[in-house]
């Protein structure tokens, strides 16, 4: 059997390209970062500017309802002719929600003026 030898082999390298692509990718990193920060922070504004137009919408759509319910409990079978109760007031409903679109009135004014001429 023959004796075991040790083997040394120097590796003689410039690793300054490597420190600059790694500093490089840590720059982008952080860059990418802060664009993610700016838009988390943009996000939480936009969400809560949605959040707030859905609750208004929703306020909004209880406050119609309510007084809607005002103007219903003057009605009866006789108030619409030919058409049933329940038919008659989805169609002023209707109507109620198609001149709140077209006029920009508030509901509350519009079923207000609508109990009073019922």
């Amino acid at each position: 059997m023959g004796r075991s030898k040790d083997l040394t082999i120097n590796i003689n390298a410039d690793n300054s390209g490597f420190k600059k692509r790694l500093n490089e990718a840590s720059l982008e990193t952080e860059k990418l970062n802060r664009n993610f920060k700016r838009l988390s922070k943009v996000s939480a504004i936009a969400f809560t500017g949605l959040t707030a137009a859905i609750g208004g919408t929703v306020l909004a759509f209880r406050g119609f309802e309510r007084d809607f319910t005002q103007v219903v409990t003057l009605l009866d079978k006789a108030s619409f002719g030919a058409k049933s109760l329940e038919s008659g007031i989805d169609d002023l409903k209707k109507g109620v929600l198609n001149l709140r679109a077209s006029s920009g009135e508030s509901f509350q004014t519009l079923n207000k003026g609508l109990f009073d001429l019922v």
